[in-house]
């Protein structure tokens, strides 16, 4: 993978900046857990739950797109980040609304708790200019603005939790976050949005800095992954929504500390996918065979990386919640368990959702999220009264495989995904078989000599 620069450094500051990024939840999470009780972290998380989904709509995410249109028409890189905010910023007060009709259904406290996460969506708006960022290949810069606000979440955490802040605020101080990572990126590439303000005062009739029509094409050419995206997050966090509807907020905080420590394995594939996106899209159209070498190399590279995270996730999850978190969060673990498998089919979703956006076959992807939706909702709906949470992790990956990976065979569009993702799974094995064959010859040998002895 060489050709792809897996090792570069900017590439492993990529992987700094996500695990910082992720870091900071899952540090959160860490401390509601241990300052907070089990039914509390249920509430906590369903609240997260719930705003992440709704969230993927809010921020209408246009990261996939800008990527490839930065990669593709750098000369053009302003006037995307400007219209990309100003999409950013229209969705995000739905997504506020939104969020605030919700109390017709819920508790006070949930809806308190989601109300203030939805405050996030307005912050929100530094993610297309991240883009800017990790094409330009100054991930470094990334992870400076994510450990400076990681500081500072972690100083505002410690300071309330000595005052026995409520969980609300826990949640106020996460959702200011996102605030002050937006406005680090703005302050970062000032200098771009200066000359935007400077182009759009001094611009002729025939060249304005915001255009109905590009934002129309951004929102056109992002609303599929969106929906898709949604419904992703959607089957990924409604076992949580189950969970708390049918068993309790107690059990709700057991299985939720699963998903937080299993989540950490799964940010290793999300983020070279993203890092190594741009040079896979400027792969010359005119040279299909040098393009198709670079793809395979990509899913080689994200599948290994999926697979060695699922074997860690394996043994050290339950290590970490066996030694760190309380008897009460004891049954996490089995869950945990099975959860292990999500960092491989996430790592099948990353690869086959670049190739997507690649080969410009957005419009149909939606339907195999909303299938596999709909799928983990029923298993969900079955499972959960059956086994508990274990049957909510079940439903879980099983949804993950079918929207990553089986859902592609049966949609006509994807079909060439499915092939391609297959061809990099059968190169694999082909790699692996012989390194297992040696394995098992020095093991029968040895099996012979003690059996002789």
């Amino acid at each position: 993978m060489s050709g792809l620069g897996v090792l570069a450094t900017n590439n492993l500051f990529a992987f700094l900046a996500k695990l910082l990024e992720g870091g900071k939840s899952v540090l959160v999470g860490l401390l509601v857990i241990h300052f907070f009780s089990p039914a509390e972290f249920g509430v906590y998380s369903v609240a997260i739950a719930v705003g992440t989904v709704v969230a993927v709509f809010a921020e209408f995410r246009l990261m996939g797109i800008l990527l490839r249109l930065f990669s593709q028409f750098p000369s053009l890189t302003r006037y995307l980040v400007f219209n990309a905010v100003v999409i950013n910023i229209c969705f995000a007060c739905i997504g506020v609304i939104l969020i605030a009709l919700t109390g017709l259904f819920i508790n006070n406290i949930l809806y308190q708790c989601m109300v203030l996460y939805s405050l996030s969506f307005l912050f929100k708006f530094g993610r297309s200019i991240r883009g800017v960022l990790v094409v330009r290949q100054q991930n470094n810069r990334v992870v400076t603005i994510e450990a400076l606000s990681g500081l500072l979440i972690f100083i505002s955490l410690v300071i309330a939790l000595i005052y026995d802040a409520s969980i609300q605020t826990i949640i106020f101080i996460r959702a200011l976050d996102f605030f002050v990572v937006s406005v680090l990126f703005a302050f970062l590439i000032r200098d771009l949005l200066v000359k935007t303000a400077s182009h759009r005062i001094s611009s002729n009739n025939n060249s304005k800095t915001l255009s109905l029509r590009l934002m129309a094409y951004l929102i056109k050419k992002s609303f599929p992954l969106v929906l898709s995206g949604a419904a992703m997050l959607l089957f990924q966090r409604v076992d949580l929504i189950f969970i708390q509807a049918f068993l309790s907020a107690n059990q709700a905080g057991v299985y939720a500390s699963a998903t937080t420590v299993v989540s950490v394995f799964c940010i290793g594939a999300i983020v070279l996918s993203e890092s190594l996106a741009p040079k896979v899209f400027k792969a010359p159209k005119d040279q299909q065979e040098s393009s198709k070498t670079k793809d395979l190399a990509f899913g080689q590279t994200l599948f290994v990386l999926g697979a060695l995270m699922s074997l860690l996730s394996y043994f050290v999850s339950p290590a970490v919640i066996e030694v760190f978190f309380g008897e009460e969060y004891r049954a996490a673990k089995g869950v945990a368990e099975i959860l292990s498998l999500t960092p491989f089919a996430i790592a099948l979703g990353a690869f086959s959702g670049q190739l997507i956006i690649k080969r410009k076959l957005e419009s149909g992807v939606f339907v195999k999220s909303i299938v596999a939706c709909v799928t983990t909702i029923l298993l969900n709906l079955w499972w959960i009264p059956i086994f508990g949470i274990v049957g909510a992790a079940w439903a879980t990956v099983f949804g993950l495989f079918i929207a990553n990976y089986f859902s592609h065979f049966f949609i006509e569009r994807l079909k060439s995904i499915f092939f391609i993702q297959n061809e990099v799974l059968r190169g694999l094995l082909l790699m692996a078989m012989p390194s297992l064959a040696v394995t098992s010859f020095y093991r029968c040998i040895a099996l012979f000599n003690n059996n002789k002895n």
